[in-house]
């Protein structure tokens, strides 16, 4: 028996929402460069204002899934998020979350 596997897409995904709002919780072992990249540099017709990504597997792209780590960070800012720390201890400079972070809480600028 042959099987056959349908991929999709983010924006697959956020097509079939009955809803133009979202809160994303992502975690796909370091693809997530890959899964966002897209929905950052467009014009989103869904709007997520918190995205929480499992931080370290990004960083330390063992996979090499984001070998463009700083674009994807600069992707998030120039696409109006701030990172925070998700225990609660406050927003992170660029500069921290281009090192070792464990899990980050990107916030859009709109976000309630």
């Amino acid at each position: 028996v042959i099987s056959t596997t349908e991929s999709v897409t983010f924006q697959d995904i956020l097509d079939s929402l009955d809803t133009d709002i979202a809160i994303l919780k992502i975690d796909v072992e370091g693809l997530e460069c890959q899964v966002l990249h897209d929905y950052l540099i467009s014009d989103q017709t869904t709007y997520i204002p918190y995205i929480v990504i499992e931080w370290m597997v990004i960083y330390l792209d063992e996979n090499h899934n984001c070998p463009h780590f700083e674009e994807f960070v600069d992707a998030f800012y120039n696409a109006d998020y701030e990172p925070y720390d998700v225990y609660g201890r406050g927003p992170l400079t660029k500069e921290r979350v281009l090192k070792f972070w464990n899990n980050v809480l990107w916030v859009h600028k709109f976000a309630r």
